[in-house]
This record gives structure tokens, C-alpha cells and sequence, in this order.
């Protein structure tokens, strides 16, 4: 990435700048020379992902005597390359992007982007998995205190490597994850606003004295990271035991997530096994289970979709199973 040098160029070039937001520190820049690759690295800075919160893009050349904001023509590129290329917008640069071109037209062209070459598949039961894990995430949203295209920051899809099949045999396949908000919003404004960092017993526990309801977080927390051994079993015709016995992480991740809360070792697994039914009266919904295998046939083979990606293809299968022309917001989970 480029780094910041003097705003004062010592030669006859043009100087382009982005400034990058970062809140009560303020504004720094960064800036590049005229060499060939200027630009080119501005828009590639922002596909990746690299800056903070970029606000603004502004070129100038002190020799001519110009100078003039770039903001849209910059962020139009970079739509045209999301494209072009066939990638995902980085999170961090979406909302500079949006303030000068309209959402849809960058989720169109990020939905009809090309999938990367499919050197290996994805294997099936892997993204049956993971798409359970979104699509919990997405059914806790209002819970959690989340708009639908929150809950999920994005999944990302690693490079390949050896997992045993069903049958016992090693095969090679990228690995999907979903990646999003570890904490209520509700945890997160407290924690952001009181500039807490701590480890999340430390946070959680704060949280609690604050009274923030950290055992419904732990109770959603727990749904989601059944979600994906549920979802795994059904696809798969095994016992809900026998998958989470399996998936020590996320059974790991659910327990972690309860003691944090402030349960008992007995509690937390009361919550942990509950959870495995609730997550399967979630994907006994047929809304909730096509929006499993809908999510699942949509993940490429490599890189990743954003949230909002995953909203639309999330909501776009439980509206066809549901028959309806549109779908609200998720309900609470466990609401009547």
C-alpha cells in the first residue's frame, strides 16, 4: 500500500490523495506519485480493503496549477473492476463507494460477477455447514439488535486443503467461514462507547454490570454455532449429537460464549444442547432450510461474498419457498 509522504511534490506530477477517517483521531492522507500504476493502486487499495474508512480521493498537480476531488470517478472504477475482476468489495471501502454510486448497482455488479475458475469444488457438506451458521445468524438479527444485512459480515472461502469425506477418503476443497459481530449491538455501543478492551470474558462480564442482557446474547450465540453441525446433520441423514460431538470448535465456541455470560459448566451445557433443538426447529421452517441449500449453491469456490450478498440470496430463497413477494425482517427467534 502506499504510504504517506510530503504534500509538496518535488517534481512535475500528479499527486493523489485519499484521506482516510479514523473518527476522533481524525483524517490523515495517503498519498502516491504519477508513476504508471498512480491510480491504479488508489483502486486497488480499495478493492482490498486497505484504508480505514476512506472519505475521499483527490488528485492535484502543483505544476499545472489544478487540483479537483476524483471521489466519484474513483469510485465508479472500482465498481467496474468489482466486476471486471469478479471479487467482493472490500467491507471497509463500501461506504465511500456507496456515497457516490447507488447500493444496488454495486451489488449488481458484485452478484454478477464472474465466480473464480473452479480449480477444486467446494465440497457440499462444508457449505451446507457454513451456510447454516449465516443463515442462524440472520435468523438472531433483530435479537441481536442487527439489521438482516448485518448479521453477517461476509464468508470467506480459504484455499484448499485435506478433509476426510463421509467415506473416510481425504479429498482436497476450499474451506468456507462466516465472519461477523461477536456481540449484541447493544454490547457493542457499550463497549465502543466506553472505549473497553478486554478479553471477552472481561467484556462480557462489563457488559452484565452495565445490565445488558448477556445471557440472551449467550443463548443466540449458542444457536448460531449449533446452526452449523445442525445443518450438517440434516444434510447429511446423521444424528444432531453426532455432528456436534464432531465439531468440537463450534461446541467449543457455544460453551465459551455461555461461561463468558456467567454460567455454570452445568448451565452452559444445558444451553449448548438446547441450542442443537432450536436450530433444528429453525431449519424445520422450509423458508429457513431453502435458504440453507440456496446460500450453499451460492458459495464460489474461492474468495468471498459480502453480507449484503448474503441477505439478498437468503431472503431471495425464503421468499420463493414461502411463495410470497416479499419478507419482512426476521421475527425474534423463539418468539411465538
Amino acid at each position: 500500500m502506499s504510504s504517506a509522504v510530503s504534500l509538496v511534490p518535488s517534481l512535475d506530477v500528479t499527486v493523489h490523495i485519499v484521506f482516510d477517517d479514523f473518527g476522533k483521531a481524525g483524517w490523515i492522507y495517503r498519498v502516491t506519485d504519477n508513476l504508471e500504476s498512480s491510480l491504479e493502486a488508489v483502486v486497488d487499495d480499495l478493492l482490498t480493503g486497505q484504508f480505514q474508512n476512506p472519505a475521499q480521493v483527490v488528485a492535484f498537480n502543483t505544476s499545472e496549477g489544478w487540483s479537483r476531488d476524483i471521489s466519484e470517478d474513483v469510485a465508479r472504477e472500482v465498481v467496474r473492476r468489482v466486476a471486471e475482476r469478479g471479487r467482493s468489495l472490500a467491507i471497509n471501502s463500501r461506504a465511500f463507494v456507496e456515497t457516490y454510486v447507488e447500493q444496488d448497482e454495486l451489488l449488481n455488479a458484485e452478484i454478477g460477477s464472474p465466480k473464480m475458475e473452479k480449480r477444486h469444488s467446494l465440497d457440499k457438506v462444508l457449505a451446507v455447514h457454513e451456510a447454516g451458521h449465516a443463515v442462524a445468524r440472520y435468523v438472531c438479527a433483530n435479537t441481536m439488535g442487527f439489521r438482516p444485512d448485518e448479521a453477517v459480515g461476509y464468508i470467506e472461502i480459504a484455499p484448499p486443503f485435506s478433509r476426510p469425506s463421509l467415506d473416510a477418503k481425504s479429498i482436497l476443497a476450499p474451506k468456507p467461514a462466516v465472519f461477523g459481530p461477536v456481540y449484541s449491538r447493544p454490547m457493542m455501543d457499550f463497549l465502543k462507547a466506553d472505549a473497553i478492551s478486554l478479553d471477552l470474558t472481561a467484556a462480557v462480564g462489563a457488559c452484565k454490570a452495565n445490565g445488558i442482557d448477556v445471557e440472551m446474547w449467550a443463548s443466540a450465540r449458542a444457536l448460531i454455532c449449533m446452526a452449523g453441525p445442525v445443518a450438517e446433520a440434516l444434510f447429511t441423514n446423521r444424528s444432531l449429537r453426532e455432528c456436534a460431538n464432531e465439531c468440537q470448535s463450534d461446541l467449543g465456541d457455544a460453551t465459551r460464549y455461555c461461561l463468558a455470560a456467567g454460567m455454570t459448566t452445568q448451565e452452559a451445557t444445558k444451553v449448548c444442547n438446547g441450542a442443537l433443538d432450536w436450530a433444528r426447529e429453525v431449519f424445520d421452517d422450509p423458508r429457513n432450510w431453502a435458504a440453507v441449500l440456496a446460500l450453499a449453491d451460492s458459495l464460489p469456490s474461492g474468495g468471498r461474498i459480502n453480507g449484503k450478498q448474503t441477505e439478498k440470496i437468503i431472503t431471495g430463497a425464503m421468499r420463493g419457498a414461502a411463495g410470497l413477494k416479499e419478507i419482512s425482517q426476521p421475527e425474534h427467534f423463539g418468539s411465538e
